[in-house]
This record gives structure tokens, C-alpha cells and sequence, in this order.
């Protein structure tokens, strides 16, 4: 289950990212996954709540949006988005394509909360 070595890279990244901030909690978790990124969103969800317990993020809520894939059409430039994984460009024709997003698993924002704070502050990584 690499889901699991995933969320323990991302429990030791945001724990750097809330000291660095000078947070004393991290309230929520946001990450986006992609249909390429080879992570199914239940078994990333399960790896957090079995993991974040142990790391200091006690109370901390995984919040996970799935990301459209989108490609770039090397012929024409155009960005589109890719539907059924079928990478024809819709304004020329072309298959031949990068991909812009869509296959990665990213941390996108952590909800903070300051030692002083009593309401939750929002930290974009």
C-alpha cells in the first residue's frame, strides 16, 4: 500500500511547513490527487487516519479534491481537458500532448492554527 508511505511523506512535509509558520496545530489537510496519480482517494484517507494520530497531527482533517487531467496539445498549444484518457486534441486533432495536470499528488493548502490564534489561520504551501 504505498498510499501509506505517501501520507507519511506528506505528515513529515506539513509538520516542516507548520514549524517553519510557527503553528502550534495543523487543523486541516488539503491535497489534490490526479486520475494518473496512482493513488486511490479511500486508501489515502485510511493511511491518514491511521498515521496522523502518531505523527502530532491528533485532530487534523484530511480534506482531498481530485484534479481534472488536463493535457497541452503539442501542435497547437491549446490546454484541454482529457476525457475517458483520450488524448486527441479537440481543436486540431493531434495526439501528441503533454500532460499539465492531472497525475500528481500535491499538498495544496494547510489550515494553521497559532499558538496565540483561537480561530484556525489558512497557510498555502
Amino acid at each position: 500500500m504505498h498510499e501509506a508511505s505517501l501520507i507519511a511523506s506528506v505528515l513529515r512535509q506539513s509538520l516542516a511547513i507548520a514549524s517553519a509558520n510557527g503553528a502550534s496545530d495543523i487543523v486541516e489537510v488539503h491535497l489534490s490527487i490526479g486520475p494518473l496519480s496512482g493513488v486511490e482517494p479511500t486508501l489515502l484517507a485510511t493511511a491518514f487516519e491511521r498515521l496522523a494520530p502518531g505523527s502530532g497531527l491528533r485532530a487534523a482533517t484530511l480534506c482531498v479534491q481530485e484534479r481534472e487531467l488536463t493535457a497541452a496539445c503539442r501542435a497547437c498549444q491549446l490546454e484541454y481537458r482529457v476525457r475517458d484518457f483520450e488524448f486527441t486534441c479537440p481543436t486540431c486533432g493531434s495526439t501528441d500532448a503533454d500532460i499539465v495536470a492531472g497525475d500528481a499528488v500535491m499538498i495544496e493548502s494547510l489550515t494553521l492554527r497559532s499558538p496565540s490564534d483561537a480561530v484556525p489561520t489558512s497557510s498555502n504551501s
